[in-house]
């Protein structure tokens, strides 16, 4: 039974739709980036690792597995150790 303060999925997707339309945002062709705009994004930094004194090795990656939640291990050569939870539908 649906009350109107209840939260479905539906409802969320069409509130979605809703505020895209609201912004004007849309897929045009001219909304596509330039082949510059492209090569100032090359250019940026991905990953800041100004506060690492020496280089990491990477000794193994482990991808675990409970049902259907991941965790990636990543151990060092130095002995750090690394667990993360990735996306699961990627």
């Amino acid at each position: 039974m649906n009350t109107p303060n209840s939260f479905t999925r539906r409802g969320f997707v069409k509130g979605l739709a809703v505020a895209g339309s609201l912004t004007g945002v849309s897929a045009r062709a001219s909304d596509q980036p330039t082949v510059d705009d492209l090569h100032l994004i090359i250019a940026k930094t991905v990953l800041n690792v100004s506060f690492l004194k020496d280089p990491v090795k990477v000794a193994s990656v482990e991808l675990l597995r409970n049902d259907a939640v991941f965790l990636v291990r990543v151990r060092s050569t130095d002995g750090v150790e690394v667990v993360t939870v990735p996306n699961p539908s990627r």
